[in-house]
């Protein structure tokens, strides 16, 4: 089982995660600030159920992995590291824009709620994510391996679904001028590359 320490470190790196401007973001702000929050919701809920299932498989194979080779395991922690600093470097050189151009703003709920799912199961990055960044993070002193890493699976969701109500919330109220801002968007991502890159230095130590 983790550590309070570890699910709140854990916790903190993939809600700065949640900060980089992406595909769901775009789809999340616009859906709420033209049809209210309750819309942008019912993707994220779709998009949250896909990567339930991607957590619950891959849980298997960190599992499998770390029992059968340290070497492998320690290569895959290694990885993480590395794949944190970059993160935390493409946010601080390369802030990308973000905009709602060409994105249809009216859908029905089932519409948005299966876009959710399609689109995490059909982003690469998801899987390899999840493999490289949870054995980061799991001890394997403190016992079950595949228990850990369906504990670290819904602190990746719990992260994903406090950030995205934030958005879907700030977008209804403020019709995404807020998020919108390049000035506010810019501090937004300089906070979370520091944060991402501490991390990433704490890991490797």
């Amino acid at each position: 089982m983790i550590s309070f320490e570890t699910a709140l470190q854990f916790f903190i790196v993939n809600s700065s995660l949640c900060l980089i401007p992406c595909a769901e973001m775009i789809i999340v702000i616009t859906q709420s600030s033209t049809q209210g929050w309750k819309a942008g919701m019912t993707f994220v809920a779709g998009t949250c159920l896909a990567l339930t299932v991607q957590v619950m498989l891959m849980a298997f194979g960190v599992s499998a992995i770390i029992q059968t080779s340290e070497w492998i395991f320690n290569g895959l922690k290694i990885v993480g590291v590395c794949y944190l600093f970059f993160l935390a470097w493409q946010m601080f050189s390369r802030p990308i824009a973000l905009t709602t151009q060409g994105v249809q703003p009216f859908k029905s709920r089932a519409t948005l709620f299966r876009e959710g799912m399609v689109l995490n199961f059909s982003t690469p990055m998801t899987p390899l994510f999840l493999l490289f960044l949870i054995p980061s993070f799991i001890d394997t002193e403190r016992g079950n391996i595949m228990l850990q890493s369906y504990q670290l699976g819904g602190v990746i969701i719990l992260a994903i679904l406090s950030m995205y109500t934030a958005y879907c919330i700030a977008a209804d109220r403020a019709g995404a001028l807020i998020l919108q801002s390049e000035r506010f968007r810019g501090y937004l991502q300089r906070g979370a590359a520091s944060t991402i890159a501490g991390f990433a230095i704490y890991l490797a130590l």
